[in-house]
């Protein structure tokens, strides 16, 4: 219980590290950004900190905005009220002209009460009316003088507060059309334009060309006004509607590159910017924009933490792993913070080498979960921008299985070469596809294959320094001590034989045995080859390698015999440490004996003399603690049982392993080992099925005469 809550404490204060440096070294303000105008040198690159629009130039907007309002043609409305007033009176004239024809039957009579009314009209005209021809002047005079007035007449068409074009808007009711100026009229326009018409419909009939006209002009009146007050609305609405940016800068977009000349355009999105920051960048915005970028990144990163916690117990993360794991993040956000307004800075991102280390130290899968985290870091602290990440995580993704897969320093060089190109890739389709210009597409490229070279090497100097700090070791190292042509494992073959054919056999029994239980099947099959090297000191004294001749413990007493028997651990110990072997090697010498008895010397000792210090007779220790110590001492004691039984069939195999097993178990050996029951069973069935593989009967030979030629 106190374990749990230390280890949740040390979580919680990595968390709370972390968390600090994001928000220390988080580009939160844009104030360093230079004051630049058109003409000025751009210092440095400039990248957009967050995504805003551009604002228009003041001139350009406000000559923008001058258009629209004089874009807008002049609002008239047409009055149906006085163009039906206007007929009205028109047809007042002829019926008073029918009433006075019916009813009064003297003519001067008529004319007298004809020009009362209508005293403005020509004494010739009035006497027209009253005649028989009225009816011919009357009609088509009406007709035409109606087509003219539904048209529209205005008083003065230089009264019309024209924009940029002769057009105007006349308003019908609740219809409204867009015409021309021309296809209304003035008073003289429609005069003219009833003249055109009496001459093309009557072929120019002198006597209605006369009459008509005049009596048109007596009733022609102006049925059109203008609308001053709807026209302004309109100008002004539509120059309120002018937009007043030109685009969007994309959050991560480059304003200006370094050493450019800044134009016009960019100057307006410098300008933008700083616009927009003074706008938005208010305490309340601020603290909220710190505060949502801090929980989504909390959420993250404690989700992470739950996740290698609950799912990578394996590994056996401990404290020291996790302030390296800690460590690589914040490598991966500083990084971010000091180059970000360079060009493509995700090139620059160390993903790559943080993909690599964790897959060399701790496995395929947890590298991939990390690197997938820090990556949701990265877009976090980017605003959710860097395009190239895509680039980044596919080569990373790649490196974490690639490199688990090399088995010597020398061939990081291969590894460079396949990730290089892959990388180039994705740099160069990337920028094609955001139709980069071509430097920059070259630029990206040589960045993302640098990133690469750079990340490859500084793995292959630091992975040492790593493994030593973390006591941890990586499948490169396993792989390079698991040559049989490696010094220490030739000068077991060479002085110890036996030895050396013992291990190797102890090596495939741990193999198995580790990746049926889910251990670490590499770690197991070199902890087995190294764990007798201590024997080659007196290769004699072990029966493996004593073959026919005689047994010197025959003439040592049982004390000296169980020294050197007890011996070969420390000096394996001791030639180890010499060879520089990681201490997870030097762990399966220490441990593959545990602190058992060395019961046969034990045994002779005791038939001497009864008071016997059986502390002497004991291998140093300590017993073995994870799974792959405990299979090698296992295999280790089965294979040197199972080839001391005269008769090794199936059952007597099966009869010395299970033995073996209980033995260990109830002299206490494993009380530290994470070997589970079941997991012991499974372990012991396939030490029984390789033993009698490796010593299963063969058939019996007689010898037989060969003739020779």
């Amino acid at each position: 219980m106190i374990k749990k809550i230390s280890n949740n404490l040390t979580d919680i204060v990595l968390i709370l590290v972390i968390i600090a440096v994001f928000n220390i070294f988080f580009p939160y303000n844009v104030s360093n950004l230079p004051e630049l105008q058109k003409g000025d040198i751009a210092p440095k690159d400039i990248v957009a900190p967050f995504t805003f629009p551009i604002l228009k130039n003041k001139d350009v907007l406000e000559d923008e905005r001058q258009n629209a309002y004089n874009s807008v043609p002049p609002v008239l409305n047409y009055d149906e009220t006085r163009t039906e007033r206007i007929k009205n009176e028109y047809k007042m004239l002829s019926g008073l002209v029918d009433s006075l024809k019916n009813s009064v039957k003297d003519s001067e009579e008529r004319e007298k009460l004809f020009a009362r009314r209508y005293s403005e009209l020509s004494s010739e005209i009035r006497k027209l009316l009253l005649s028989n021809r009225s009816s011919f002047l009357l009609d088509n005079t009406y007709n035409i003088f109606s087509e003219v007035l539904e048209a529209g007449i205005i008083s003065e068409k230089d009264e019309i507060p024209f924009g940029k074009e002769k057009k105007i808007i006349l308003k019908r009711g609740d219809n409204e059309e867009e015409l021309s100026v021309s296809d209304i009229y003035e008073k003289d326009e429609a005069i003219n334009k009833i003249k055109e018409n009496i001459i093309k419909s009557f072929s120019s009939n002198s006597f209605l060309l006369k009459y008509g006209i005049e009596l048109s002009q007596y009733f022609l009146r102006s049925n059109i006004d203008i609308d001053n007050k709807e026209t302004q609305l309109r100008r002004e609405k539509a120059s309120r509607e002018v937009p007043e940016t030109v685009g969007m800068v994309l959050e991560g977009e480059i304003v200006v590159r370094a050493h450019d000349i800044v134009d016009q355009k960019t100057a307006d999105k410098l300008r933008s910017l700083k616009t927009e920051r003074e706008n938005t960048n208010t305490p309340v915005n601020e603290t909220l924009r710190i505060l949502i970028k801090n929980l989504i990144f909390v959420v993250i990163l404690i989700l992470y933490f739950i996740f290698i916690n609950t799912y990578f117990k394996k590994l056996n993360i401990k404290f020291k792993d996790k302030i390296f794991i800690a460590s690589i993040v914040m490598l991966n956000l500083v990084v971010y913070s000091v180059f970000y307004q360079f060009v493509s800075v995700e090139y620059l991102i160390p993903v790559i080498l943080s993909a690599a280390v964790f897959s060399l130290v701790y496995s395929r899968t947890f590298a991939m979960v990390t690197t997938v985290f820090i990556t949701g870091f990265l877009l976090i602290y980017s605003g959710l921008r860097l395009h190239g990440l895509l680039a980044l995580i596919i080569t990373a993704i790649y490196t974490i299985y690639m490199i688990r897969t090399v088995d010597k320093r020398a061939q990081f060089l291969n590894v460079i070469l396949k990730i290089g190109a892959i990388i180039l890739f994705f740099t160069v389709c990337i920028g094609i596809y955001r139709e980069a210009a071509l430097m920059n597409i070259v630029y990206n490229s040589l960045t993302g294959v640098s990133n690469i070279v750079v990340s490859i090497i500084l793995v292959m100097l630091i992975l040492p320094v790593i493994e030593k700090a973390l006591g941890r070791i990586s499948n490169i190292t396993l792989l390079e001590l698991s040559d049989l042509n490696n010094p220490l494992l030739k000068l077991v073959a060479e002085n110890a034989s036996g030895t050396f054919h013992h291990s190797l056999i102890v090596s495939n029994m741990s193999e198995s045995a580790a990746k049926a239980v889910d251990a670490n099947e590499l770690m197991a099959r070199i902890g087995a080859y190294y764990h007798d090297i201590g024997k080659t000191l007196k290769p004699e004294y072990f029966i493996e390698n004593q073959g026919r001749e005689s047994n010197p413990h025959e003439s040592l007493p049982p004390e000296l015999s169980a020294e050197i028997i007890r011996d070969h651990v420390l000096n394996g110990i001791e030639i180890a440490e010499k060879n520089r072997l990681p201490e997870q090697i030097v762990r399966f010498i220490r441990t593959h004996h545990g602190d058992s008895l060395i019961d046969y010397f034990y045994d002779k000792a005791v038939e001497k003399k009864s008071d016997v210090n059986a502390e002497k007779f004991r291998y140093p220790g300590p017993p073995p603690r994870t799974k792959e110590e405990t299979i090698v001492m296992l295999a280790d004691s089965s294979e040197a049982a199972v080839k001391s039984i005269p008769k090794k069939d199936e059952g007597e195999i099966r009869r010395m392993v299970e033995y073996i097993f209980k033995k260990k178990f109830n002299e206490n050996q494993m009380r530290d080992s994470e070997l589970s029951i079941k997991e012991l069973n499974t372990v012991r069935e396939i030490f029984i099925r390789i033993l009698e593989s490796v010593y299963h009967a063969r058939v019996e030979y007689k010898e037989k005469n060969v003739e020779q030629d």
